[in-house]
């Protein structure tokens, strides 16, 4: 997988999907094309995270292109919960959270680069979370040897997917507009496991809990495939 070096400009329009490169989630339902490049996590984390040039420099070290079907996620030391929905409300995401200080409620994370430095996964490139979790909860994923994608990332694959996407009707800006992510890789005070979801009718991006033994159709993890 080739590295990309050197950041992108900073006019969005030369990177951003229009919505006419959208598959219709009704003909295909799990695979979305919609790519989210180098460029697209650049201009993120620069002009919305307002990252540094220096505090860039680790994207360009472990940016891998991903293989057809697959999604890169970035995650770079100074990223946070709370910063990624405040970034999201500049640029015109709603929230509806189950905590004012989502950092302090969800604190545990099976991956954290503020403690072991930046690093690079990736999941099914898909709008709506994996099928092949459906009716697994926390538990049963972690019994599977299954990882599963952390709230943090899934809150910042939201404003990479939005970004990505503009042009595009408002559910198809976003992601888990028919189920919900069922972020496995974090836990909060209590025990809980955060699930993070597009809402039809309130138009946010609701961040609630369940249990760690919950099992519903509706509830899947995003897997780590590599």
């Amino acid at each position: 997988m080739a590295k990309k070096k050197g950041l992108p400009d900073s006019d969005p329009s030369v990177f951003t999907a229009s919505a006419s490169t959208i598959t219709n989630p009704t003909t295909h339902p799990d695979y979305s094309p919609v790519k989210l490049s180098f460029d697209i996590w650049a201009c993120f984390y620069r002009d919305h995270l307002k990252f540094e040039t220096n505090a860039l420099k680790p994207l360009e070290e472990i940016w891998q292109d991903p293989e057809p079907g697959l999604w890169s996620i970035s995650m770079l030391p100074g990223i946070s919960q709370n910063a990624t929905v405040a970034a999201m409300h500049q640029m015109g995401i709603d929230a509806g959270l189950y905590a004012d200080n989502l950092d302090v409620a969800i604190p545990y994370h099976d991956r954290d680069p503020n403690q072991t430095g930046p690093y690079l996964i990736q999941v099914r490139a898909r709008q709506e979370a994996d099928k092949d979790n459906e009716n697994r909860s926390a538990d049963d994923l972690k019994e599977q040897g299954i990882q599963g994608i952390t709230s943090p990332e899934r809150l910042i694959l939201e404003a990479v997917f939005y970004l990505a996407t503009e042009g595009a009707s408002i559910n198809e800006r976003h992601l888990d507009v028919q189920n919900i992510t069922l972020c496995a890789g974090s836990h909060g005070l209590g025990g809980a496991v955060p699930r993070v979801f597009w809402s039809l009718y309130s138009r946010r991006v609701r961040v609630y809990w369940f249990g760690t033994g919950s099992r519903l159709a509706f509830l899947r993890s995003r897997s780590v495939v590599s």
